[in-house]
């Protein structure tokens, strides 16, 4: 394979690789056209506590695993919904906001919400999480299930500028490789003869003269 042909004719084309790289650029602005709002989190914990002992606790919350569909459930979407009738939600909006979470060697749960209003996530968070105590606590008629940490504050879990930016920068690298890659296969594949050494194989054949072009 002749690197030097083949940059050179990358070289000879420059500014096709420009143009098409520009056009997919442009492409990917259509695509990603208008803002892209933040996803935001907010995180509320709770524990549950069994007699005061620790052990007991960590029990005790393998069994407030088993009810973690709880908080996905209508009830709790519900409760929710009533708690916060400023956002005028719906339960299924909810249900799709809460998820819930849980290390395996601690007696902490976590209930989380997502949304494009970092207010409302947070106040999603709380409501949800006292939902799923108040349920958890009518199923299994005990009183150990407690919130340990309301949520406060909120992250970015996704950040919409910023996978729009990638998603642009990732139009306009595919529109550079694939031109380039073209450019690079034409020139690999073409009979054209640009130098001596295409004529002799590299050197493995004798060149015996050439032909001058003329107009006659």
């Amino acid at each position: 394979m002749d690197f030097v042909k083949i940059l050179q004719t990358l070289i000879r084309r420059i500014w096709l690789v420009i143009v098409v790289t520009v056009l997919f650029g442009l492409a990917g602005l259509v695509y990603t056209r208008g803002s892209v709002p933040n996803v935001y989190s907010a995180e509320a914990s709770i524990y549950s506590v069994a007699s005061g002992s620790y052990a007991a606790s960590v029990q005790s919350t393998y069994i407030m695993k088993d009810y973690a569909e709880i908080v996905g459930s209508k009830k709790v979407a519900d409760r929710v919904v009533n708690a916060l009738p400023e956002y005028n939600l719906d339960a299924k909006l909810v249900q799709t906001m809460v998820r819930t979470g849980f290390s395996e060697d601690s007696a902490i749960f976590y209930v989380y919400a997502y949304s494009n209003d970092p207010a409302l996530v947070i106040s999603v968070a709380n409501s949800a999480a006292e939902a799923f105590v108040l349920e958890v606590s009518n199923i299994t008629g005990a009183d150990n299930v407690k919130i340990l940490d309301e949520a406060d504050t909120v992250i970015v879990s996704y950040d919409g500028q910023r996978e729009q930016l990638k998603t642009r920068l990732l139009f306009l690298a595919v529109g550079f490789l694939l031109i380039c890659g073209i450019i690079t296969l034409t020139a690999i594949f073409s009979t054209r003869v640009t130098k001596v050494d295409d004529c002799t194989l590299n050197g493995e054949i004798k060149l015996l003269g050439v032909i001058p072009k003329h107009s006659i």
